[in-house]
């Protein structure tokens, strides 16, 4: 649900997945927001207006984390143990399975792509 923090209206209402979802982040500049879920998609949406723009499927799990970094790249991580860096159109841009167990966090940093996974390890 997207509120009017000034009014309390409801903007827009929508199920936008087939399983919970697991995380919501905005974008630095605010413009794009996206979804993660149990149902193994990242979602990217349109603020003004709650349009969808992408949906994509590239993890076979659920996806568990999601962070935008700098300039607006995001990454994201999922049961499977995999990684993904995503391009702004919503284009897998880089996957990894490093991982042996699900990828709880992600961080995108200027020195590289830091993942965190239930199998104990930091890659």
């Amino acid at each position: 649900v997207h509120v009017e923090l000034a009014t309390g209206d409801v903007k827009h209402s929508w199920s936008a997945h087939s399983s919970t979802v697991s995380r919501l982040v905005a974008s630095p500049d605010q413009k794009q927001f996206v979804s993660i879920s149990w149902d193994g998609l990242c979602k990217f949406w349109n603020v003004e207006d709650g349009a969808e723009q992408f949906a994509s499927p590239q993890h076979n799990q659920a996806v568990y984390a999601v962070r935008f970094g700098a300039a607006g790249s995001l990454v994201s991580g999922a049961a499977d143990g995999s990684v993904i860096r995503w391009g702004a159109d919503g284009s897998m841009v880089q996957r990894h399975t490093l991982h042996e167990g699900a990828v709880a966090g992600v961080e995108p940093t200027p020195a590289g792509l830091w993942s965190a996974s239930l199998d104990s390890t930091l890659r």
